[in-house]
């Protein structure tokens, strides 16, 4: 199941979560994108139906995917796995930056109009 990552602002704090194509929402808001890496990691090895081969379930490659995910050219980088979820992360959809917009823009409004109305 392809599911897309939303950071959003609930609560004056970022959040992640997990939605379907359809904007349902598969996930619970989650506080860092390590949290919604290993919730969607343990999402998608719960629906796969096969045998599992690997002996170990830790994904050593995470840290790397995580600090590293704008070193596209390195050579040691390989930005696609295997795997469905051996790939790297990254947010599909960021509500989090239009609404931070929206509350600027929303403060600078209401500071000029309590300076415009003092000043009268």
């Amino acid at each position: 199941m392809k599911l897309q990552l939303i950071k959003d602002l609930k609560d004056y704090r970022a959040v992640f979560y997990w939605c379907n194509s359809k904007g349902k929402r598969h996930s619970p808001m989650m506080p860092t994108l390590v949290h919604a890496y290993e919730w969607h990691l343990q999402f998608q090895r719960g629906i796969y139906k096969g045998k599992e081969r690997r002996k170990n379930r830790v994904d050593r490659r995470l840290g790397y995917l995580l600090e590293n995910k704008n070193r596209k050219n390195d050579r040691r980088y390989k930005q696609k796995g295997r795997r469905f979820i051996d790939t790297a992360l990254y947010v599909s959809k960021d509500l989090y930056s239009e609404k931070i917009a929206a509350l600027k823009k929303l403060a600078f409004e209401s500071n000029n109009y309590y300076y415009e109305r003092k000043s009268a």
